[in-house]
């Protein structure tokens, strides 16, 4: 019984890592490939961890693609970091790895309707592992609990605006 608990355990990690990396890597190959720099906004939220050699914080940077945005936002913080070849983010500044954590990414969108297309609901932050379309230049990267059964972050970037509003891109 216990062997068949980790297993589902262990399965569900991998299905929400590799959720991760697929909507990062979306992000990363359709995103943006032009020539032309642009400004990259990432917000890093570490779930609780802060005080232990990291603190939330924007990141600020220019880049001509949102994956090398990425990886010259978590350069620029110093603090260290692991990431798959497609963006999946195992650890930034020592925090990952935990049972039934992980890091999310969500991309700002000021045009999003709901699923019957009759009402807006803006701006939110919006899950960016299970989309097949990311726009945008605003990410919130979030270190959190997500339900095994569900695949579901239990993190809501638009549920605390006092977190990141008045800051950053925002400020």
């Amino acid at each position: 019984m216990a062997d068949s608990k980790m297993m589902v355990y262990a399965v569900a990690a991998l299905v929400v890592g590799a959720a991760v990396g697929v909507g990062i890597g979306y992000i990363a190959f359709h995103g943006g490939s032009g020539s032309d720099s642009e400004t990259y906004w990432f917000y890093l939220d570490f779930g609780g961890h802060e005080g232990e050699g990291v603190e939330d914080q924007w990141v600020e940077v220019s880049s001509n693609s949102p994956l090398s945005a990425l990886r010259a936002a978590l350069d620029k913080t110093g603090m260290g970091y692991n990431m798959s070849g497609t963006g999946w983010i195992v650890d930034i500044g020592g925090v990952g790895g935990d049972e039934n954590m992980s890091w999310g990414s969500w991309f700002w969108n000021t045009t999003v309707y709901d699923a019957s297309w009759t009402s807006p609901q803006y701006p939110n932050w919006i899950d960016s592992s299970g989309f097949d379309i990311t726009v945008g230049n605003v990410f919130y990267l979030g270190y959190t609990e997500y339900d095994p059964v569900s695949y579901e972050y239990l993190l809501d970037p638009n549920a605390d605006l006092s977190v990141w509003s008045t800051t950053g891109p925002f400020a």
